[in-house]
């Protein structure tokens, strides 16, 4: 099998199969990939993604996942492309044994959104066009018996997000496990639209104005509101790392749920609302208690006021999105972080 992280091996890879030409290429790898290697081949007249899933993912905790997960994300990309072409770099090659997957490069003046708002940038015309974006996928392959079908295996969804999430949070917090079972059940099997799986700032490039959706391996046809509870999280998280600006977080976290909920032609938004809160919760605790912390909420306060609403969210069976920031900003406030 080809190994990509080396760059030489890459290259002749590249070159066997015809996707690029000649030697006057550079290459550079991303080196904040938890479950890939991922590469930026170019030179002045082109710019392409290689990518090859890993079998153990780079974090701490022993974390295994099939490599044939890869071709879930070509297959993800070729599918957004139809609906939201202006949001996805094109797909433009896959090798099914080697599990490498080849597609167009964003420019390379493009930030990472993950980045800009751990600065304080907050762009609202971005924070809409990714609301859009979700929305759109999700209205355009609700009920989509051919996208059902194609997408229909979960296994890889349950190896990168329920057992490393939810289920082992509930290993740290074992009174949960009657409710998150219920969770659990409705992640597993309701078969409404195409879901992302991992919809995050990290995940999507900005680049004037223009966004790129990436990432995009753990799609499967489930219950979209793991999406939106997974995407807002990210707004609850920073805001508590940078509680100075957490009003701004919060404010943007509040523009892009109601945004979404607006747009979505598939379910009662009221009840997918109380549905996508209370999966928020466990993503709440899953980046502080389960196999994929986020990396910058170290301080032990931070930690327990992640915690603490968390908490508060399931115990009170809050249903919107008010009521969790009406919560986080109590406990903020309580402890005296702002």
């Amino acid at each position: 099998m080809y190994d990509i992280s080396k760059e030489r091996e890459l290259l002749d890879y590249l070159q066997k199969n015809g996707l690029i030409e000649g030697k006057d290429y550079t290459v550079r790898y991303f080196n904040n990939g938890v479950s890939a290697t991922v590469a930026m081949i170019e030179n002045d007249k082109k710019s392409i993604i290689a990518k090859q899933a890993l079998a153990k993912l780079n974090v701490a905790a022993d974390w295994a996942c099939d490599q044939s997960r890869m071709l879930v994300e070509q297959k993800a990309l070729t599918t957004y492309s139809k609906i939201i072409k202006e949001y996805v770099p094109a797909p433009i090659f896959y090798d099914e044994e080697n599990y490498i997957m080849v597609r167009e490069a964003a420019p390379r003046s493009s930030s990472m959104w993950k980045e800009q708002l751990l600065k304080g940038v907050l762009d609202f015309s971005v924070a809409e066009k990714a609301a859009q974006a979700l929305s759109a996928i999700h209205n355009r392959t609700a009920g989509d018996q051919q996208v059902a079908e194609e997408f229909k295996e979960i296994k890889f969804f349950y190896d990168l997000r329920i057992e490393p999430y939810i289920e082992t949070v509930v290993k740290v917090h074992p009174q949960l496990k009657e409710h998150a079972d219920r969770i659990v059940d409705r992640l597993m099997n309701q078969k409404i639209a195409l879901v992302h799986g991992d919809y995050s700032p990290k995940n999507i490039l900005v680049d004037q104005d223009r966004l790129y959706v990436l990432d995009l391996e753990v799609s499967h046809y489930g219950n979209p509101a793991f999406d939106l509870a997974f995407f807002t999280n990210h707004f609850v998280l920073k805001a508590v790392k940078n509680s100075r600006w957490y009003n701004a977080y919060l404010t943007m976290l509040d523009f892009i749920a109601q945004s979404y909920l607006k747009a979505i032609e598939f379910a009662d938004a009221k009840k997918f609302e109380h549905e996508a809160v209370q999966i928020l919760a466990y993503h709440m605790l899953a980046r502080i208690d389960g196999k994929s912390p986020a990396e910058y909420i170290t301080d032990s306060l931070d930690k327990d006021i992640v915690r603490a609403v968390a908490f508060k969210i399931i115990e009170q069976d809050s249903s919107c999105y008010d009521d969790v920031m009406s919560e986080l900003a109590a406990v903020l406030r309580k402890s005296k972080r702002y």
